[in-house]
């Protein structure tokens, strides 16, 4: 039976585009996972500019289907 730490080691070391390994990876995420709060305030603002710049296109889509 494989050990888990072996296991670990097996899958850390997975090639993976644009960060080399699952490890970089992984490390990589765990580092902005811990910076997202400091921006967790811009979520709001961002989610009102989303909807300012999508609402147009989804308010015609709805009135062409009511036709």
């Amino acid at each position: 039976m494989i050990s888990a730490a072996a296991l670990q080691r097996t899958a850390f070391a997975l090639p993976v585009p644009l960060f080399g390994s699952v490890e970089s990876a992984v490390r990589f995420g765990l580092v902005k996972v811990k910076k997202a709060p400091k921006f967790l305030p811009w979520g709001v603002p961002a989610a009102i500019g989303g909807l300012w710049l999508i609402w147009p296109a989804v308010q015609m889509e709805m009135e062409k289907g009511s036709d």
